[in-house]
């Protein structure tokens, strides 16, 4: 248990002090010593103005200490803010405070600045982390964990100039230093030398110590030799966990009054804010859709080489089987025909990653015009009847006699209406039923086609919309690249329209999708 000085022992200390330091007394109470603390007001979380007579952070809490204690004898500390630090110093010097908070330095340096230390408040040691060579210029980009106050205090002291990137770790820290991504990092002795030691890559980084024997401390001037033994003795009955829980309090008092509430209170900054978040918004989504696009095209083109091979690998062997003769000459025409079919694979492969590459461009050329989409839809399914019946699928229409419009590129739209059904007559039986209806509603033009047959799994349900996904499915063992549906969907949507596939509880089997593309009212639109 730490143990007090005695009474009469700290009230002789004090009253010499009052004497030797010429400390103002209050008005009205002779007995009352007030001691003059200056303090940056721009150093939280170690001190900021909270009011006219007190700070904030951790030295708010050390104050709110040592003035329970010191009141007992007569002693009040009187906090005063400075806006700068050259004023805090020379304040200190001149005489106008009698100690200044905070000071983040070792005795060498005090003495040179002519003042005196107290007693640590936190140990600061400081390593200074390169890679290679350590050149000036390494200062002017610097790794900093976040939530690292000590870090950012001897930075901001020592390299103001500096540019800052924060990392939530200091092993980032020193992984950025590593990388090249960062000049240099600086961090307490005991965190870097650990990690430097548990961490085999980051031994080839080197260091040299900026600053030994360190710490937060107050500074107080040079004839005040009875106040730092105050000080001290304050500093030593102080709980060894106040500055854990000022940081603490200081961080969850920032994430709760986040933006949110920082907009509450400053209304003229929101409406600035807005519009700045918005182009945030708004550019951080086009990196993302650039990203996912970039990583679409590396995706396809793999797959391009996958589904290319299977083909152009048996139409390789069968040739060279042909030329070598180890197939007999009657059975050639037969081979022929196989290679034929692989060929016509080959082509159809390349017509589909070449369809979706310029429906995927961003500038896909559209040459929509207002049309009754019930006259489009009636004459495809004209074109393409005797196909389903020789085929033995069975069709059926419900098309409304009214007229409705839509703009649309009616060559390209025609692209959805064939994978759809193209895909009913590629995995369903001879006898299924495809049907297609057309109604309006409200100022949509709503399209449902689809067919009752085997159906989709709902794993491929899940992620039907997804390029290449569906391809992996039991339903697209035997063929398919994976792109009719996405095909589809782009074209939809570059008509500003929707797809969906509906409900499977809406339906008793089978596959429908339901297609909305806006009505236009006006020949003028």
């Amino acid at each position: 248990m730490k143990k007090r000085i005695k009474l009469y022992g700290i009230l002789l200390l004090l009253s010499f002090l009052f004497f030797a330091a010429n400390v103002n007394a209050k008005e009205g109470d002779e007995e009352t010593i007030v001691i003059k603390l200056g303090y940056y007001e721009h150093y939280m979380p170690f001190c900021g103005k909270e009011t006219e007579v007190d700070s904030a952070g951790f030295l708010g809490k050390i104050i709110d200490c040592m003035r329970e204690d010191l009141k007992e004898y007569g002693v009040e500390i009187e906090c005063i803010a400075f806006s700068s630090k050259e004023w805090l110093r020379q304040a200190l010097a001149v005489g106008e405070i009698q100690m200044m908070f905070p000071a983040y330095e070792n005795n060498l340096t005090a003495e040179e600045n002519g003042y005196i230390l107290s007693n640590s408040l936190l140990d600061a040691n400081v390593l200074v982390i390169f890679h290679d060579t350590y050149p000036e210029s390494r200062d002017k980009t610097i790794a900093v964990a976040s939530k690292d106050p000590i870090q950012e205090l001897y930075i901001a002291d020592n390299y103001p100039e500096a540019k800052l990137l924060y990392y939530d770790t200091p092993l980032e820290c020193l992984e950025a230093v590593k990388s090249g991504a960062a000049g240099c990092t600086i961090m307490n002795e005991q965190i870097a030398e650990g990690l430097l030691e548990s961490s085999g890559g980051l031994q080839e980084l080197k260091f040299y110590s900026a600053l030994t024997d360190a710490g937060i401390c107050f500074a107080i001037r040079k004839n005040e030799v009875n106040l730092l033994s105050v000080i001290n003795h304050e500093i030593h009955l102080l709980p060894d966990d106040l500055y854990e829980s000022a940081i603490s309090e200081y961080y969850l008092e920032q994430s709760r009054t986040g933006y949110v509430e920082y907009a509450k209170q400053t209304s003229f900054y929101l409406l600035l804010t807005i519009p700045i978040f918005l182009l945030i918004i708004r550019a951080l989504s086009e990196r993302w859709k650039k990203q996912q696009h970039e990583e679409n095209k590396k995706r396809l083109l793999a797959e391009i080489s996958h589904d290319m091979r299977t083909p152009c690998t048996v139409v390789n062997g069968y040739l060279k089987a042909m030329q070598s003769g180890l197939i007999p000459e009657e059975e050639n025409d037969q081979y022929m025909k196989i290679i034929q079919i692989k060929m016509e694979e080959i082509l159809e492969l390349l017509d589909t990653f070449h369809e979706y590459s310029l429906i995927e461009h961003p500038d896909l050329p559209l040459t929509p015009k207002r049309v009754d989409i019930c006259d489009v839809i009636q004459r495809y399914l004209a074109a393409r009847y005797e196909e389903l019946e020789l085929a033995d699928f069975e069709l059926e229409a419900d098309i409304p006699e009214e007229r409705i419009f839509c703009k649309i590129d009616e060559k390209i739209f025609d692209r959805v209406l064939n994978n759809i059904i193209n895909n009913s007559l590629k995995y369903n039986p001879p006898g299924t039923l495809i049907f297609l209806s057309v109604r309006r509603c409200a100022d949509k033009a709503q399209i449902l086609v689809g067919d009752n047959g085997v159906g989709i799994s709902k794993e491929i349900k899940e992620k039907l919309f997804t390029p290449l996904y569906a391809r992996t499915g039991p339903r697209h063992k035997n063929s398919g690249s994976g792109l009719g549906i996405t095909i589809v969907q782009k074209i939809v949507e570059a008509h500003g329209g929707t797809i969906s596939l509906v409900d499977e509880n809406e339906t008793e089997n089978g596959t429908r999708y339901c297609i909305e593309l806006p009505v236009s009212e006006d020949i003028g639109e």
